[in-house]
C-alpha cells in the first residue's frame, strides 16, 4: 500500500500533530488558569519554546 519511506514519513508527521496538539492545549489551560492576563499567543510561543527544548 504505502513504501515503507512514505509510511515513516507519515509517521513522524503524524507524532509531530501530536506533539503539536499537546502543545496547544497545555497552552490554552494554563491561559484559562491564568485568566487570560496575557495573550493566548504568548502562552502558545511559550509552550513551542518548551516543546522545542526538550526535542
Amino acid at each position: 500500500m504505502f513504501s515503507r519511506k512514505r509510511r515513516t514519513r507519515r509517521e513522524r508527521l503524524r507524532l509531530l500533530a501530536m506533539a503539536s496538539l499537546g502543545a496547544m492545549r497545555l497552552a490554552v489551560d494554563a491561559w484559562i488558569e491564568q485568566d487570560g492576563k496575557r495573550p493566548l499567543a504568548k502562552y502558545i510561543q511559550d509552550a513551542f519554546k518548551n516543546l522545542k527544548a526538550e526535542i
